[in-house]
């Protein structure tokens, strides 16, 4: 069966506009580049997701490259969230290929998985909730209800996030990290349960090969 690939997701307000890079921004990518470097420079805004971190423009300039390539080869789809108002990059969502996923987090769940990051600034004001669930929205009209998400436990903001989008813990994949399932109600109860079986067999899998 050939991969799933997604249709272009574009929406907007009046303030704020969400979509994936287009060739028209190609005369302000480095623009586009400082903005997501002012993200993801700050230990503030990286304090749940370190390996984010960036400690210099030129590994800004790698992860636009890298919006680009998902796009192309099908492995993830990166939509920006702009400020209209300054035509300023301020936040991320990565829509992630459930064949992606699985393989690179080791355990087969079948989940696409949404990842996001936003601007401290923007902080507080439910505009990440409000932007995830029109995602999911974009996303179930393309045929794809099963959607998960992983998040730190210590996270109370994203744990909040989530909540508002119509997630639901489903189970805890280690000692630091949840897994949350879209529509979580709606699922059927054996898929749930094989959700948390799976995760269950890997925490042990995982325990043993560091104690080896």
């Amino acid at each position: 069966m050939p991969r799933k690939r997604l249709h272009k997701i574009h929406f907007e307000s009046e303030l704020f506009s969400v979509r994936p890079l287009e060739e028209s921004d190609l005369n302000n990518i480095r623009k586009i580049d400082s903005d997501l470097f002012e993200i993801l420079n700050s230990k503030e805004n990286t304090r749940f997701i370190p390996d984010k971190y960036l400690s210099n423009i030129s590994q800004a300039q790698s992860i636009t490259f890298t919006f680009v390539s998902g796009y192309m080869n099908g492995n993830y789809y990166s939509l920006i969230i702009f400020d209209k108002r300054f035509n300023k990059a301020i936040g991320v969502i990565t829509i992630i290929n459930s064949e992606f996923a699985d393989k690179s987090y080791g355990f087969p769940l079948g989940y696409w998985l949404v990842d996001y990051y936003l601007n401290k600034k923007y902080w507080g004001h439910g505009l990440m909730a409000a932007i995830l669930s029109q995602t999911i929205l974009n996303l179930k009209r393309q045929g794809l209800i099963r959607i998960g998400a992983i998040c730190d436990v210590n996270n109370a903001s994203s744990i909040k996030t989530l909540s508002r989008a119509n997630f639901k813990r489903c189970a805890k994949i280690d000692y630091k990290q949840d897994f949350y399932i879209w529509n979580y109600n709606e699922m059927n109860v054996l898929s749930r349960f094989a959700t948390r079986v799976t995760l269950f067999i890997n925490r042990i899998r995982t325990t043993i090969k560091n104690r080896n």
